[in-house]
């Protein structure tokens, strides 16, 4: 892992991993993979090895063994979540690793969409309704919440969006974070039928939804691009 200044355009530090940190593990297993990266804190992982590390200086500031394929790790500066697709749970403090919190949420990964810092973007049925909801597992409570009839599909976007387009051709774009709405519009309901894909992506003053509806003379692109671009196939208006 490297960190590089982007003012000094140089690197304060590289972070080499070797095998030797995780014993008794195959190649293909030693991997390193940045989860995430907050004020204060880089956190990795190694094999089956979790690692908090100081961002700025690269120093390990706590480490967790025997982490299992099917927890996933999410959190913010604050507190780091180890969470089970069974919703069993164990909170960390950031800084030290000491375990503030253990317990299950029961619906929690199975209605996860998304993670922003140790929050949650849930997405579920109630009744006839489809609830979106921004979940805090601290407080246990939630951000933000919206409904939308049922049927409604979702779309994650870029810039923290969330498109949500009703069986009617209604779409709402909620910004992920605060659950505001960015943008409305009616797309008519053979658009809300027919199309097969949303994506939601913008610039600095303008937000663009790119409709894609496949059909069987649509191109067959397959494009590779550059590490540093974002490609969206489309056929359909923008």
């Amino acid at each position: 892992i490297y960190a590089v200044s982007v003012l000094e355009k140089n690197g304060p530090w590289p972070r080499t991993f070797s095998a030797g940190e995780s014993p008794g593990l195959e190649r293909a297993q030693l991997s390193v993979r940045v989860l995430y990266v907050a004020p204060g804190i880089l956190v990795a992982r190694h094999g089956k090895d979790l690692i908090a590390m100081d961002p700025a200086q690269s120093a390990t500031l706590w480490t967790r063994h025997e982490l299992r394929a099917d927890q996933a790790v999410f959190g913010d500066d604050e507190y780091l979540f180890v969470m089970a697709k069974s919703g069993d749970y164990v909170a960390h403090r950031a800084f030290d690793g000491s375990v503030i919190k253990e317990g299950k949420f029961r619906d929690a990964m199975r209605y996860r969409r998304d993670t922003l810092g140790r929050r949650l973007l849930l997405i579920r049925s109630r009744g006839a309704r489809i609830q979106v909801a921004l979940w805090d597992p601290v407080t246990e409570t939630e951000d933000w919440s919206h409904e939308f009839p049922a049927g409604s599909r979702y779309f994650l976007g870029e810039q923290n969006t969330l498109a949500m387009l009703d069986p009617k051709g209604e779409l709402t774009v909620l910004d992920r974070r605060t659950g505001a709405t960015v943008l409305s519009d009616d797309l008519g309901s053979e658009t809300g039928t027919l199309l097969n894909q949303l994506h939601v992506f913008g610039d600095r003053d303008r937000l663009y939804v790119a409709c894609h509806k496949r059909t069987a003379d649509s191109p067959g692109w397959h494009v590779t691009p550059a590490s540093s671009m974002t490609i969206k196939v489309i056929n359909g208006p923008v």
